[in-house]
This record gives C-alpha cells, structure tokens and sequence, in this order.
C-alpha cells in the first residue's frame, strides 16, 4: 500500500474511533434542547395556563437611605392572576381538535386501516392530550 493510501486509511480510522456513539448523540441533542430558548418559553407559557404568573414573584419596593431598594410592607400588594391564557388555549384545542379528523382517499382499505387507528378513543385522547399542560 502506498503512503498515501496508508494517511488515507489512518486518517479514516482516526476519524471512525472520534466519532460519537448514538448514545452520545441522545445525550448531547436532549441537553441543548434543555438549555433552549424555545423550552424557556413553552415553560413560562405553561406556568402561565396553570396560573403561575410572573407577577405573584415581583415585590413592591422603594427607594430607601442610600438609594438602595427595600420592601414595602405599609403599602397594598394586590395582584390580579387570571385564566386568560387557559382559555385562550382551551378554545385553540377545541377549535383544532373538536371535530372528527376528515380522512379522504380513494383507495378503501388504506381508508379503513386509518379509521382503525383514528378511531373515537384516539381522538379523545388527542384533545385530552392538547389540553393537559
């Protein structure tokens, strides 16, 4: 074999011993999945249906001696948490997921395998599943 078939080869080799092994590959895509914008917000929305809102964490504070901030406990603190969000989401899942899904084919048996899987207990599944948080 010749010294450049030989580099080739280790350098093949070399590259097929680095690579990483699917579970690696799991492990790396579910922990930037967890670190991701996106399932912050999914998180802040889902906190939000449940009725978990920001604003029952915030505090009413005041500037005091020094210019640094302080609790107010003499004042009022009232906060308004309200379902809004519940059911603005309950009327999407309703709107998409109410009716029966409308399957249309000409082949039959395709037709009648997919009413087997879509069937009345799949759908209500469906809905629950759109509603739960």
């Amino acid at each position: 074999m010749s010294t450049e078939m030989q580099r080739i080869v280790s350098i093949l080799e070399d590259g097929a011993q680095s690579a990483m092994s699917l579970e690696e590959i799991v492990k790396l895509e579910v922990s930037e999945w967890l670190a991701s914008d996106e399932r912050r917000w999914m998180l802040t929305g889902e906190k939000y249906y449940i009725g978990d809102h920001d604003i029952l964490q915030r505090k009413r504070t005041a500037i005091g001696e020094g210019g640094e901030l302080i609790d107010v406990t003499n004042l009022a603190n009232n906060r308004l948490v309200h379902a809004y969000m519940r059911k603005l989401v309950d009327q999407k899942v309703g709107y998409l997921l109410g009716k029966p899904l409308s399957i249309q084919t000409r082949n039959r048996s395709y037709l009648d395998l997919l009413n087997e899987i879509f069937d009345r207990s799949f759908l209500r599944l469906l809905k629950t599943l759109g509603r739960k948080p």
